[in-house]
């Protein structure tokens, strides 16, 4: 439509001023040139006004026809994503109250299978590890694996302290908690409170301070 309207009037243009000078005579009718002028303004005024309605009307229709598929697309993808993330939490909240440590295992390990990036999916995945399968290296990859989805989640990070001071690992374990406390400086007042690391204390009582009080 918006090519149309200007070839047309170039058109009349072309027509209306050859046509004089195809007389018998050949003399130029000043009037029939200012009449051609006139009508082609005002078929050019017609044709804008076309081209406005088409805008108003066609285009948008045009436009829809062309996005709505994509929002269909999208909004699919989003409650395909919705569902996922629905079925993997429901699974990790399930196995909270699980007293069969294989069964517990198996659920977690659907839901991060589901939604590798569920809420808590692989800290419940790596506790059950710990706890109930006394798997330390399990245990580990679990929390390094929700570290690397979450990577600020200073949670994580204390957890692979606790985990590794549970082994007597004190290095290891300041060097998590260093790692947590860059993280989030506001960590530092749970930390020191954690019993967790009450041993990591008493054995590496100068480096725990000064991790506190930097």
């Amino acid at each position: 439509m918006k090519r149309i309207v200007p070839i047309i009037i170039a058109l009349l243009l072309v027509v209306g001023f050859s046509l004089p000078f195809f007389r018998p005579f050949g003399a130029v009718d000043t009037g029939y040139l200012l009449t051609i002028l006139a009508t082609t303004a005002t078929l050019a005024g017609i044709g804008f006004a076309l081209y406005g309605w088409y805008t108003i009307t066609e285009l948008p229709k045009q436009i829809e026809r062309q996005v709505a598929p994509k929002i269909r697309e999208m909004e699919s993808s989003f409650r395909s994503e919705l569902y996922r993330t629905q079925n993997a939490m429901q699974k990790v909240l399930s196995s909270y109250s699980m007293t069969d440590a294989d069964r517990k295992v198996e659920l977690l390990q659907e839901a991060v299978s589901i939604e590798p990036q569920v809420f808590n999916g692989y800290i419940a995945l790596g506790y059950a590890y710990w706890y109930d399968q006394i798997d330390f290296v399990k245990a580990d990859e679990c929390f390094r694996k929700y570290l690397e989805y979450h990577p600020d989640s200073f949670e994580a990070a204390c957890d692979l302290a606790a985990l590794a001071a549970s082994q007597q690992e004190w290095n290891g374990a300041l060097g998590w908690l260093n790692q947590a406390v860059k993280m989030n400086p506001n960590s530092k007042q749970s930390i020191a409170k954690d019993r967790r690391f009450d041993e990591l204390r008493r054995q590496k009582p100068i480096e725990c301070q000064t991790m506190i009080e930097d």
